[in-house]
């Protein structure tokens, strides 16, 4: 780990966890809209270089500057506790079940954890598919 070879508070580790995991979901949001860093630079009116150096990872982001960019991004960015309990314990998992036909195999081409995609000869039958929970 990074702070093993020097010494510093558990203060400082948390701060540091903390940037990289708003790095972390900044970078997902981004990627989940196939957007480039350029793009937010754009959408914040800031340079391109500015907005780099806080995607390392070390940048000391204000609730002013999360706020914004979850503006312009249109997603949460950080959510407590007690915001998920509210938005995520409504939330029920259903068992999914999938039939093939024997005479007409369906086969499994690909799957990802963002989508199933599911192919007899050369129609495909889904195009966004099941997704994983």
């Amino acid at each position: 780990m990074i702070f093993d070879s020097i010494e510093v508070s558990d203060e400082v580790k948390r701060q540091v966890d903390h940037s990289f995991a708003i790095v972390d979901q900044i970078h997902a949001i981004l990627e989940s809209k196939g957007m480039t860093q350029r793009d937010l630079a754009i959408l914040l009116e800031k340079r391109e270089s500015e907005v780099s150096k806080w995607m390392r990872g070390t940048h000391n982001f204000t609730l002013k500057s999360i706020s914004k960019l979850e503006v312009v991004l249109g997603e949460s960015i950080i959510i407590t506790p007690n915001q998920a309990n509210k938005e995520y314990s409504s939330l029920k998992m259903i068992p999914v079940v999938v039939y093939a036909n024997i005479n007409r195999p369906v086969v499994k081409e690909k799957v990802t954890t963002q989508q199933t995609i599911w192919k007899k000869s050369k129609i495909q039958f889904f195009n966004k598919g099941l997704r994983t929970a």
